[in-house]
């Protein structure tokens, strides 16, 4: 018999496969016909977002029901080592599998990089002196003061430390000195 086919769906009956709207007539010249239920898998959009990192990543399209493996973060942030990927109040790594997160057909889901920040070292150098000055372990972005130098030259005063060509006082707040690793503050003599 004629007629339209459920919006959204398509039938199959026999070998055919109808969409919605098309019109059908004289399936078969008596009796009864099955027309079974076509299924399309609804597709998402996984977006990535740097969360004060530069540059840009692709995003991934997904089909409901496929397992995707999360992408490499391709992002960088200075001072900072990815740490994981956030979704939804949920963590996941890089290569994660995921699975059916929405069921919205055509959703955007975002996922937000999550940062950690690198720890690095202030290496104390007598240039000269002698004695010993212990070494600070701070990370990215914290703030540190600059000791007094315990370190002693004979016939001079202390003149302040010389990090990557700035020369700061004791007692200075100083941060960000470099991303990671460990940086070098000099001892620098005047003569008495």
């Amino acid at each position: 018999s004629g007629g339209a086919m459920a919006a959204n769906t398509s039938l199959k009956i026999g070998s055919k496969v109808y969409k919605a709207g098309d019109k059908v007539k004289d399936l078969v010249t008596s009796g009864k016909i099955t027309a079974t239920a076509q299924w399309t898998p609804i597709t998402y959009t996984i977006a990535f977002a740097a969360n004060g990192g530069t540059g840009s990543m692709s995003k991934l399209t997904v089909k409901y029901d496929e397992t995707k493996a999360l992408p490499k973060c391709s992002f960088s942030k200075a001072g900072s080592t990815f740490g994981s990927w956030k979704w939804n109040d949920k963590t996941y790594a890089n290569g994660a599998s995921v699975k059916n997160l929405t069921s919205t057909n055509g959703a955007t889901l975002t996922f937000t990089a999550q940062w950690k920040a690198n720890s690095y070292t202030i290496v104390f150098e007598e240039n000269g002196g002698t004695g010993t000055q212990s070494n600070i372990s701070t990370t990215y972005g914290a703030t540190v003061t600059l000791p007094v130098c315990s370190f002693a030259r004979t016939g001079y005063s202390f003149a302040g430390w010389k990090i990557n060509g700035t020369v700061y006082k004791a007692g200075d707040r100083v941060k960000n000195l470099c991303t990671g690793g460990q940086v070098v503050a000099i001892a620098q003599w005047k003569g008495n």
